[in-house]
């Protein structure tokens, strides 16, 4: 079920990140901030795979059930080809000392990472106690030997600036302190840092790194375009850009005037990026786009369902045991298992549903609880067929199919047959 799961999230992610790329492109149209898609992106592929891990877990409660229906035992069925076989044993998705080793895996590397962010905030930390307090240009900043530009701090955000920095000539310096004093005002260290824990605590999707990444260049971007915006000419920025590059060394998670050198390459490159003609139309056909992926996204399954095992130990708690004086009162004309004396039973060698071969193929697997009256021929009828639970469509219809073929004892009240109300699972499975 776990690496079932985490290819699930994977395909969230990137769906979500599709989506981000798209409403990126549509607020740099319309000349809006584009972090907060990626951010947004983050923290969808985090929560969506979250939820469909809680409901897979969590148990599956029958919505029309209803108390004192006996619960039959459950019907497997199991598909199979060789192919299939040979398949699932390569990659068994369901066992559970698979699921065991990759949660193992997971627990350490995300051990390993959150001491990893752990060290480096504490090593900005101790660092910044040695840094000099000073007022440059009428900014005050941390003076550092080697460190920054930058932003440190997430609660007391502060501009970290390097000791060459004062070399620099005057109306540079000042852009450099405009630019690390546009990421205080928007507290971008708070993004960045969110950024780094939702990383840490799912290691192995590498599509969340890259959102991770995309987010760090956005809110560089959307910094750059902020200073542009107030009275650098792109030209001499870009120069100071690249000139800072070559000198700079930064702390971790903190926004910097000069980020990694493909980041740079995207930086200047939006800075020259015309405004489109038609902004409005560019912005609605990535805004659709963004759409489709984001219903893509949700569209995801729930990896795993419960068992059939489970379902029938929820429907036994919920069975009553009280008499009821009339049993056609009850809507069904059936007898409840508390009412006869001798219930229902499944005869030997009847046809067991046929496992969809398109599901068989892709080795799903997922069960049915079925609800129906079985008659006083040990007949199940039709016309009282209802579906409690069902994982797959496909597995509903074979159901359904075979029903009419089955044969029961029918149940008995002193000896005479009537009608009883049951509850029947089907477990569909391919043998491993």
């Amino acid at each position: 079920m776990i690496l079932a799961w985490m290819l699930v999230a994977l395909a969230v992610a990137l769906s979500a990140g599709i989506a981000a790329l798209a409403l990126e492109g549509a607020a740099r149209a319309l000349g809006r901030p584009t972090r907060l898609p990626w951010l947004l992106a983050l923290v969808f592929s985090t929560l969506w795979p979250a939820w469909l891990l809680a409901r897979a877990l969590a148990p599956h409660h029958p919505r029309d059930a209803v108390a004192g229906a006996i619960v039959l035992p459950a019907v497997l069925i199991g598909g199979g080809h060789d192919a299939a076989r040979l398949l699932a044993r390569l990659l068994p998705i369901g066992d559970g000392r698979v699921s065991t080793v990759l949660l193992a895996a997971w627990a350490l590397a995300t051990a390993v990472c959150l001491l990893r962010l752990l060290s480096g905030v504490r090593a900005i930390r101790r660092r910044r106690r040695e840094w000099v307090q000073e007022t440059v240009d009428g900014v005050s900043v941390l003076l550092a030997p080697d460190t920054g530009p930058a932003v440190v701090g997430v609660r007391r955000p502060a501009i970290v600036l390097p000791e060459w920095a004062l070399s620099l000539d005057p109306a540079l310096r000042r852009l450099v302190l405009r630019h690390e004093a546009e990421h205080v005002r928007a507290h971008d260290t708070v993004p960045r840092l969110a950024a780094a824990v939702l990383t840490a605590l799912v290691p192995w999707n590498f599509v969340l790194r890259w959102q991770a990444s995309r987010l760090a260049l956005a809110i560089e971007v959307d910094c750059d375009a902020r200073v542009l915006r107030a009275d650098a000419r792109r030209e001499r920025y870009g120069l100071l850009l690249l000139a800072i590059a070559q000198r700079q060394s930064t702390a971790m998670l903190a926004p910097a005037l000069s980020e990694p050198t493909s980041h740079l390459e995207r930086r200047i490159i939006a800075m020259q990026r015309p405004t489109p003609r038609r902004p409005v139309l560019v912005a609605a056909a990535l805004t659709i786009a963004a759409t489709v992926s984001l219903a893509i996204a949700c569209s995801a399954p729930t990896p795993d369902a419960p068992n059939a095992t489970n379902m029938v130990e929820y429907v036994k708690k919920v069975q009553v045991t009280r008499p009821s004086p009339d049993p056609a009162s009850r809507g069904t004309g059936a007898y409840f298992e508390f009412q006869v004396n001798e219930p229902v039973r499944l005869r030997e060698q009847n046809p067991a549903p046929r496992y969809p071969s398109m599901l068989e193929s892709s080795h799903v697997e997922g069960e049915v609880l079925a609800q129906f009256v079985v008659d006083t021929a040990g007949r199940a009828e039709m016309n009282t067929f209802k579906v409690l639970r069902s994982t797959n469509e496909l597995f509903t219809m074979s159901v359904k199919d075979v029903l009419p073929r089955t044969r029961f004892y029918a149940a008995e009240v002193h000896g005479r047959k009537v009608r009883q109300l049951v509850q029947m699972p089907f477990v569909f499975k391919v043998p491993r």
